[in-house]
């Protein structure tokens, strides 16, 4: 669904309040909103904006904002140039003319779209991550501490005025304007992810095949990968099993579609504690960073250990957790056509 909104101040507050996970682009952020959109914790908020310290000087975005976020444990990234406005929750998206600023929230007269198509969602997440990856290193207190510093000593020297010029820098990154768009419609072109899942302890691959789920934890290098999961990816999983510290390759042996995106292993409901093989499957589960994360799953196909498990010669394998099957890779199209031979895949 997609509807219009001419004020986006409800919608927007909503949505951050019923969302876990939160994407937003936009140049101007005022210290007011930001306060609000912290004071909901527990929330994965990335922000890219911009780091034009002239913005900051005429009034029209605050440096302050950035602190707050910053205080919060958000990521936080900076963009030459930047004039996007773009704001993704779990479940939906808005695109708009607004910016977070009292005035773009409250006052002007703004136009914004929210929408709750899978697919414009994830095309929004993939320009959203695009542009995350080309913006350099994410912003840190040290280094925000002195632009404030800067931006202060400059202001007390030259008072603001209407007529005033100024020469601030701009420390965001610099991105040509399509690079990121050409990236998105390059990244398009895949059908399938790759998932490697590792069978021991924690998660074990009997488990996975009953309850349906996939899963990755005890570290957040490994369970972040599942983040990028969304409803209705459709996932090959290759099995690995840890034997004496040392991950065995056993080949392709589940084909699923997501049903439900990542969460913490705290937060499951489908899955019976008592029924379960894996003895750590629940450790550390107070602690988000390195608790099992899981995605429930619908099983298309699954192998188990005393299966026939799909492990051929020149077959795409990959040393990651989870990565994009791209369709014009050699690898990949020869894979599939042997998963299809040996009705792996439907």
């Amino acid at each position: 669904m997609q509807q219009i909104i001419e004020n986006i101040s409800e919608e927007l507050f909503k949505s951050i309040e019923k969302s876990k996970s939160i994407k937003i682009i936009c140049p101007f952020i005022k210290e007011e909103i930001a306060k609000k959109i912290v004071s909901k914790k527990g929330k994965d908020i990335m922000i890219i904006t911009r780091y034009k310290l002239s913005d900051c000087y005429d009034g029209v975005s605050d440096l302050l904002s950035l602190r707050h976020f910053l205080r919060m444990d958000c990521q936080v990234k900076g963009v030459k140039d930047l004039h996007a406005k773009l704001y993704i929750f779990d479940n939906r998206v808005i695109i708009s003319s607004a910016n977070l600023t009292e005035n773009g929230i409250y006052k002007n007269h703004e136009i914004s779209i929210m929408c709750d198509d899978d697919k414009i969602i994830q095309d929004c997440i993939k320009y959203f991550d695009n542009l995350w990856k080309d913006a350099g290193e994410e912003l840190k207190q040290a280094k925000l501490i002195k632009w404030i510093n800067e931006l202060n000593s400059y202001s007390e020297k030259n008072p603001p005025s209407k007529s005033s010029k100024n020469n601030l820098p701009d420390y965001g990154s610099k991105i040509k304007s399509k690079k990121h768009m050409e990236k998105m419609k390059s990244n398009n072109n895949f059908t399938y992810y790759y998932f490697n899942f590792e069978s021991n302890e924690h998660r074990r691959w009997e488990d996975a095949l009953k309850f349906g789920f996939i899963a990755a934890g005890y570290g957040e290098y490994y369970s972040k990968y599942l983040k990028k999961l969304r409803k209705g990816d459709k996932v090959f999983v290759y099995l690995l099993r840890n034997d004496n510290g040392n991950n065995i390759a056993l080949g392709y042996a589940g084909y699923c579609i997501v049903m439900e995106e990542s969460k913490p292993v705290r937060e499951l409901t489908f899955i019976d504690k008592s029924k379960l093989i894996a003895s750590e499957f629940y450790h550390d589960k107070d602690n988000l960073k390195k608790c099992e994360h899981v995605v429930r799953v619908k099983w298309i196909t699954k192998r188990g250990f005393n299966d026939k498990i799909e492990l051929f010669k020149g077959g795409f394998f990959y040393r990651g957790i989870l990565c994009r099957m791209f369709n014009d890779r050699k690898k990949v199209i020869f894979t599939l056509n042997e998963l299809r031979k040996r009705k792996f895949l439907p």
